[in-house]
């Protein structure tokens, strides 16, 4: 249970700084847990099967299992899903950084006579629009 909570930990900080790496150990400890946990209230439903006035109990636990496993495995999809998408941001800004970014030309790859030239001539702010002719209707 302390590799659980220090996987959870791992995986907020993880989650928080975009590291990859740290929602591994949750992904890993997270399926076994879960397992332990459904083994746990299985073993405790099936040795309250058939106990007399205990019928209402049973129906509750076996909703409780159905429950908490989808619960579970929503959080286990979840998390596996934001680790794919910084593997595919890994993978789209070391494109990005190798081949550049469109519409953007890099630093280099550009010959001298397409740079604009400098002026000493101050700014001049751009001249305000024509006013256009308005009129109410009749």
């Amino acid at each position: 249970m302390v590799l659980y909570v220090i996987g959870s930990f791992l995986l907020l900080f993880g989650a928080e700084k975009n590291l990859k790496r740290l929602h591994l150990p949750w992904l890993t400890l997270h399926p076994l847990v879960a397992a332990a946990l459904m083994a746990l209230m299985g073993c405790f439903a099936f040795r309250s099967f058939g106990r007399r006035g205990y019928v209402r109990d049973d129906a509750f636990i076996v909703f409780a299992m159905f429950l908490v496993f989808w619960i579970l495995t929503y959080l286990w999809v979840v998390v596996v899903g934001n680790y794919q998408s910084l593997e595919a941001d890994d993978a789209e800004d070391t494109t990005l950084l190798l081949d550049g970014w469109p519409g953007l030309q890099q630093p280099g790859r550009h010959s001298r006579g397409t740079r604009s030239q400098r002026t000493n001539a101050p700014w001049a702010p751009p001249s305000p629009p024509s006013p256009v002719p308005f009129s109410l209707p009749a």
